[in-house]
């Protein structure tokens, strides 16, 4: 299962909440990972989605 988030930054440090999850958390520009290796095609297609409804909002 696949969640996905669109939310803008405001201040603070991104941790994993839940390490025994989610072993870190990065952050990344939307066009460096739509054909990056190791994202898989479903996942590149979420961030193309999220990236144009921020576009759409004006963020």
């Amino acid at each position: 299962m696949n969640v996905e988030f669109l939310c803008r930054y405001e201040t603070g440090t991104a941790v994993a909440a839940q390490p025994d999850e989610l072993a870190r958390v990065d952050w990344y520009e939307p066009a460096t990972l739509y054909d990056h290796p190791a994202v898989p095609p479903w996942t590149a297609a979420a961030i193309e989605r999220a990236e144009q409804r921020r576009q759409q909002l004006g963020w």
